[in-house]
């Protein structure tokens, strides 16, 4: 009976470490995106001022800007996940396939709300993108809660509403520059918010482990 309480409490810790692993993973992300998204969008901004310098047009400098980027990005996320996944039990590895009809709408989800952003009128171009961000904050919560294989990530949820509570308040602004500059400076703070968040919650599930 003694060796199956200590089997029973050895796979109590595993599991509580896999979570601590995936919330920290989780708030990594969060936190690259805080980086990831005000840095485009603020060198989408500069590229006018920055590009002759280098030779390269403005479109080009967007371009190149933008893939390197988010390249740098999505690699720290990616390898901050499968650091993660090293300790995954093979329950979890298996279930990736059943899995993944949810990633693909996630992906979806951000795709076509930035794609419905070229809709967008000009006179709410700039808060849309806080809109189209939010909405699929929240959504993107709503998919991953509905899969029983994945913890609660309220944090997902926390940046989206954020991000449409501030949106109120760009809304209003009719200097364009200034709008600009409050988007981008939402994003990585509500971002930003969200990662802490998470990280601080695998903190303490961490500090649960005995």
């Amino acid at each position: 009976m003694d060796e199956v309480d200590r089997i029973s409490k050895a796979l109590t810790l595993v599991e509580k470490y896999e979570s601590y692993l995936f919330r920290r993973a989780w708030g990594v992300t969060l936190i690259i995106f805080a980086i990831v998204i005000p840095l485009t969008a603020l060198l989408n901004l500069l590229a006018p001022s920055i590009a002759p310098y280098i030779g390269m047009s403005a479109e080009s400098f967007i371009l190149l800007s933008s893939i390197i980027t988010w390249i740098i990005g999505i690699s720290l996320i990616f390898y901050s996940f499968a650091s993660a996944s090293k300790i995954s039990s093979r329950q979890h590895q298996f279930s990736f396939r059943k899995e993944m009809p949810h990633i693909i709408a996630i992906m979806l989800i951000w795709i076509i709300s930035f794609t419905l952003l070229n809709f967008a009128p000009e006179p709410v171009e700039v808060v849309a993108n806080l809109w189209a961000a939010g909405i699929a904050c929240i959504l993107t919560y709503i998919v991953l809660k509905s899969v029983p294989t994945h913890a609660n990530y309220p944090e997902i949820a926390l940046v989206g509403f954020i991000l449409l509570i501030a949106s109120l308040i760009v809304l209003f602004i009719t200097d364009m520059a200034i709008a600009e500059l409050i988007t981008i400076v939402v994003f990585a703070l509500s971002f930003l918010v969200g990662g802490l968040y998470s990280i601080l919650t695998a903190s303490k599930v961490l500090t649960k482990i005995e």
